[in-house]
Order: C-alpha cells, then structure tokens, then sequence
C-alpha cells in the first residue's frame, strides 16, 4: 500500500496560496524599443539582488553544417574583450562586487547572464551591453579560444555521460540540427578565422534577435534609464535574419551501443516527446517526474532502492520549439545492465497496462507545484523563467498561470500521455561502456523483449 499524502493537492494549493502565493506580485513589463530589442522586467522587492540576461533567440539548431559550434564559439569570444575592457576587466569588474558573470549556448537560444546585488545594476547593464555590441574578434584571441574549445570538446569525449548525451542525440535525432552537438565538431571549430566569425556575428546578433531580461530589487524607471543610457535602442531597426523551421526527421528508435574501457555501462532510453507548447508537455513533466523524478519515483525506488543496481537514475521530457524527447539515464555495472534494463521496461509496462495512481498523481502535483513556488525565490530563476517564455511562447504566464495547468490534469490525462510517449514498438537505446558482442546483442530496448 502506498502512503498517503497528509493533505490534497487541492488542501495543498489552498494552504500554499494563503501563505506564500499571495505575496508574489508578479508585474511584467514589457517594451519593445526602436531598433527591436525587447526589455522584460519584473521587479522583485524582497531581495537584494538583481540578474540580468541578454537572450539571443539562435542556438545550434540554427547553424549551417559548415557552421557548427558557431555559436558557442561567438559566446566565448564575447568574453575575450570589447573595445572598452579586456578579457580579465570583464569579469573583475563583476566579481569585485560579489556578482557572478556566465553564459551558456543551447540548441535555441544563446544567453549572456549577471547576477549581482541591486547597487551595481547600472554595472551588469553596462558590461552586457558592452559585451554584445562592442566585442574585439581578434585573430589572435580566436586561434586561443580555438585550443580552448577544442579542449572542451575533448573533456565531454571523454567522460562517458558527456560523451553518451551527444552521441544519443546525435543518432535518435538522426543527424538532423537538433541532434548536433552545440560546441560542433573538431572539424567545424577549425574552419573558425576573425573574418567567418564577423560575418557569423553580424548576421545573427542583431537587437531584434535580443531579449533583455531582468528581475530583481529594482524599479521600471530605474530600468529604463538604464537601457537608454547603455543600449543604442534609437539605431536604424536591422532586420533580423530569416531562418525557416525545419520539420523535423522522424526519431531513430534503434540501438546504438559505443565501446569502450570504463567500469560501468552508461545507457539512454528515449522514448516520444512533446514540443514544449503542445498541450501534453504539463501532462508529460508529471509522468516523468512519477517515473524517475526523484528518489521517490518509480524507477529510484525499483531500480535502486529495492535492487541496488545503480546510484542514481532519471526520466526527464526535453521539449523544444517543434519536437520533443523523452529520457531516461542510468549506470550500472556490466553485469547488472541488462537486468536494471528489464527493471526499467517492466516498470513501463505496469504503467501502461494499469495506469497511474490517483495518489500518484496527486503527490506529483503537490511535489511540482511547491518544487514551482521555491524557484521563484531566486531572480536568476525568474529573468530565465520570463525570457524563455517569450521565446517559446511570446506572452507571460505566472506562476498561478503554471501551477493552474498542473491542477488541471486529470487521471486520464496523464495516463493518456504516458501512452503517447511510451507505447511504441520500441525505445531508443544509446549505451556506452565494456560489453562483449553478444551482450550488447541482449540488451533489451522494447517491452516485447
């Protein structure tokens, strides 16, 4: 017999909205200026904080094949100088005053990101700002960074879950530009040079392409003066260029298994997904978050508590603007891969033969909307929160808008999706580890097996 929740989600949602949710005020402004780039601000009063972010809406799906790893090559080149600071200024500038400075290149979007306490607000803007318009793209910094990424690129092929990501996604995806790995390849990396670069820049990183995303300690007319004084929001709009969406290829359910000398066998389990605006995706994140979303789900507690095959394992829906993919991680020993394999299928299978649990379900709910609440607690949370819906969904939902389309889901719902997902012939299986030929052979990746 399951436990039982002390209370409801509905008890739950009542109790949480009378002490917490209530004193959320969450204010959106949004403007678009002359030249195209677009400000997000929502003010949060009860912190010292601010983060600010400057969102390309390209990432890795948007590059040409012979422009792989692009991107992330232009990201770290921001870093390496503008025609107003060097390199280590840069990141002086912030860390001096307890602030944090990075960024990171998805297969979407692109964001530049600085966190520090509400006083040096008019510093984060200047830096980013500074950053994104004015940077150097030397010849000599980019033959540097070139050995950088080309070390980077050597760090994720030798560590095997590093390695088994891209690869996994590489082949379900079956090459398309989804599937590429975002830091590209040896091969593409070395085709970079100062005047490629440029014209790569030029092209994409134009103010209409840009979301400047805010949330702190701060006011609207604080903000705004700040834009005018450090962003040229009064040049000449320039067109952002025009990229069709691909339809993607139909996902390769198929098994790909990559040798190698290492004590234990890493393996994906792909199964369906959603993009992330289809209205399965709330009814999917609750599945997987049942399944194998924390050391409560089905798959931590059948897998490793009960057996003892692995350490962790997990099932997550990556869902992106026009596809989506269902996984589930886990590593094991060689000689427990295939039973924590048959673990992980049977375990499938229950749910599609008998469905989830209306307890189930209700703890998942309970579990997501508090795990929802907490993260509002951060303002680098909400500045990616507000930027990504805009990217995803060109309007702003709040956090009552995405807690109400978890209380919405209903038994049948959820069980209706986890069939979408997972009732197919077979799954996905991407592994990496020391396995003989007739092993890999046995290696289960559909229920009928």
């Amino acid at each position: 017999m399951q436990p039982q929740s002390r209370y409801s989600s509905k008890e739950f949602l009542s109790r949480v909205g009378k002490s917490t949710l209530a004193s959320y005020r969450e204010n959106l402004q949004k403007k678009v200026y002359p030249n195209g780039l677009t400000l997000l601000f929502q003010p949060v009063e009860h912190v010292a904080s601010v983060s600010c972010g400057l969102f390309l809406k390209r990432g890795s799906v948007h590059e040409e094949a012979t422009e792989a790893g692009y991107f992330h090559f232009v990201e770290h080149m921001l870093f390496k100088g503008t025609t107003n600071r060097t390199s280590k200024e840069i990141v002086e500038a912030v860390e001096r005053v307890g602030g944090m400075i990075n960024a990171l290149t998805s297969r979407e979007y692109t964001n530049y990101y600085i966190s520090l306490i509400r006083d040096e607000l008019p510093l984060a803007m200047d830096i980013l700002s500074d950053m994104i318009f004015n940077p150097l793209f030397n010849e000599e910094d980019i033959n540097l960074e070139m050995k950088v990424i080309l070390e980077e690129i050597k760090s994720y092929e030798d560590n095997p879950e590093d390695f088994l990501y891209d690869a996994y996604y590489l082949s379900v995806f079956d090459n398309a530009p989804i599937g590429r790995n975002i830091a590209g390849t040896k091969e593409s990396v070395q085709t970079v040079n100062s005047e490629r670069l440029k014209s790569f820049y030029k092209k994409h990183y134009t103010p209409e392409n840009l979301i400047l995303s805010i949330s702190g300690n701060a006011t609207l007319e604080e903000v705004e003066s700040l834009v005018e004084e450090f962003f040229p929001i009064n040049e000449t709009r320039k067109p952002a260029s025009t990229l069709a969406l691909v339809d993607p290829k139909p996902k390769k359910f198929i098994k790909v298994f990559h040798k190698r000398k290492i004590e234990q066998v890493n393996l994906y389990l792909g199964a369906e997904g959603f993009a992330r605006t289809d209205t399965q995706s709330p009814d999917l994140i609750m599945a997987c978050n049942i399944l194998g979303g924390g050391m409560a789900s089905r798959l931590f507690q059948e897998v490793r508590e009960k057996h003892g095959y692995c350490y962790g394992i997990q099932c997550f829906p990556s869902g992106y603007l026009n596809t989506g993919i269902t996984s589930i991680f886990c590593a094991t020993s060689p000689e427990n891969v295939i039973k924590a394999t048959d673990l992980i299928l049977n375990e499938i299978d229950s749910i599609l033969k008998k469905g989830f649990s209306e307890n189930e379900m209700e703890n998942s709910r309970t579990n997501i909307i508090g795990s929802l609440a907490m993260g509002y607690e951060m303002t680098e949370s909400r500045m990616n929160n507000i930027a990504i819906q805009e990217i995803y969904f060109g309007r702003f939902y709040s956090l009552m808008d995405r807690i109400e389309l978890f209380t919405k889901i209903t038994i049948e719902s959820l069980n209706e999706t986890f069939r979408t997902a997972f009732g197919l012939t077979s799954y996905h299986l991407s592994a990496i580890g020391d396995l003989k030929a007739k092993e890999v052979k046995a290696l289960p990746h559909s229920i009928a097996n």
